[in-house]
């Protein structure tokens, strides 16, 4: 602000400035000392003219980049400029900020059509061979195939995350890399490539939009029972491990349920030698069983456990290795990703060298049946434990349609629940504590009418 006087100068115009007015020039003659005292075109100073010229360049080289300027000589005396309207100063943000949206819409466009062209490979490969296997399935109900069928290829589908995860993070990686090379030297999108100009300026929109609709989706958590169920679901995965796992999550409730279970089932055994524990556990439910049973040390041989709907060996053996892996729980490891274009799950056929066969928790069972693992193949959320094979011991497979004379009323084509009403667990129980099992009902039985009102 306020007055400059120099010979000749070049004024840098910021990208805000649009036009210059020019209100007067004031030119002094060469060799008035006194010129800064007075002020110019007033009258009061004496012997000014007006010489000089001012000269709009397009583009002037102002340090290392290319900038718009005003060029400014006088002819033998010295100008005097004075700003009475300065221009507003651009906010200025860094350039990772206008590249990550670009980079961001980009890669959710890559990651749909990979998604796309991998549920296509698998629906092209492997779901005919999923649906023939229920056909020549003669457990399964005639009326009931397509469904099953269905299930099954939904499941087996769900089964094969890795390889879509594997997708993602290549999408990611490639676009991240190269976003972070070009935003580092401070040049926005359209400087480096004309063409990201509208693409940058529509990333931008789709990326608030994509945040308004996770707020939205955040918002039907107290709508959507279903909604709620899938979050609940990913609470409980997360909060079961330690914070170190999660340090700004809330506390693990591991550290709470598996002593007090742990608790339990002592103070049971303790009150009758003789006493057997069955610990039933479903889905997450069964590693917190697997767990307690590892805090049970010498008294496992009284321990029955049975899990269905589990994730111990396909997730949690996978990802944490060192905690449920196959040589601590004593089943086999799984051998990789299963590709889209297999039907059948990772079959291991060589010898198993890392977790010998009875090795783990379950040689401290007194009995190799003494952990029986439910699965269904149209479960999307359940896996096989100790075998991809179709185990008549350790893992029993377990129908999809309820037995017609069995069961409580519900889906006619069951997924990740109700396994607990299945005939397969009534007789794993009754086995375990001696009792008949009770068969689908052959009478029908009278019950007289009610009286008249």
């Amino acid at each position: 602000l306020g007055s400059t006087h120099l010979r000749h100068g070049t004024l840098v115009l910021g990208p805000v400035i649009e036009s210059i007015s020019l209100a007067s020039s004031c030119f002094g003659r060469e060799g008035d000392d006194d010129y800064a005292s007075k002020a110019p075109c007033t009258g009061e100073s004496t012997g000014f003219r007006t010489a000089g010229a001012l000269t709009v360049l397009p583009l002037c080289r102002v340090g290392i980049a290319d900038q718009r300027c005003l060029q400014i000589k006088s002819t033998g005396s010295r100008v005097s400029i004075e700003v009475t309207k300065p221009p507003q100063a651009p906010l200025v943000l860094p350039q990772v900020l206008v590249w990550t949206p670009i980079m961001e819409f980009t890669a959710l466009l890559l990651i749909g059509l990979l998604l796309v062209i991998g549920v296509g490979v698998f629906y092209r490969l492997a779901a005919p061979k999923i649906r023939s296997d229920v056909d020549r399935d003669a457990s399964v109900p005639a009326a009931d195939k397509k469904a099953v069928a269905r299930a099954r290829v939904g499941a087996a589908l769900a089964h094969r995350p890795e390889r879509f995860l594997g997708l993602i993070g290549l999408v990611i990686s490639l676009l991240a890399l190269p976003m972070l090379a070009l935003s580092i030297n401070g040049r926005p999108p359209w400087d480096v490539f004309e063409w990201l100009r509208p693409w940058s300026t529509f990333s931008l929109y789709a990326v608030v939009l994509a945040s308004l609709a996770l707020v939205f989706a955040g918002a039907q958590i107290r709508r959507s029972a279903e909604v709620r169920r899938s979050v609940g679901i990913l609470w409980d995965i997360t909060t079961f491990w330690p914070r170190a796992g999660h340090p700004f999550g809330p506390p693990c409730y591991a550290e709470r349920v598996v002593p007090e279970v742990t608790a339990r089932v002592r103070w049971a055994l303790d009150s009758d030698p003789k006493a057997v524990v069955v610990l039933s556990g479903h889905s997450q439910g069964s590693l917190i069983c697997a767990a307690v049973l590892c805090r049970l040390s010498g008294v496992e041989h009284r321990v029955r456990l049975i899990t269905y709907g589990s994730q111990i060996r396909a997730i949690y053996g996978r990802v944490f290795p060192r905690a449920a892996g196959p040589v601590e729980f004593g089943y086999a490891p799984t051998v990789g990703p299963i590709a889209l274009s297999r039907a059948e799950p990772d079959l291991r056929t060589e010898p198993m060298i890392d977790a010998p066969p009875g090795g783990g928790l379950r040689s401290k069972l007194a009995a190799v049946d003494h952990w029986v693992n439910l699965f269904r193949r149209g479960d999307p959320l359940g896996y096989r434990v100790f075998s991809d094979l179709d185990d008549p011991v350790l893992d029993q497979p377990t129908l999809e349609v309820p037995t017609a004379q069995w069961g409580d009323p519900g889906p006619r084509v069951l997924g990740h629940g109700s396994y607990q009403h299945s005939p397969q667990y009534r007789a794993a129980i009754a086995k375990w504590t001696n009792e008949p099992v009770l068969g689908p009902p052959t009478e029908v039985t009278k019950v007289p009418a009610l009286p008249p009102t």
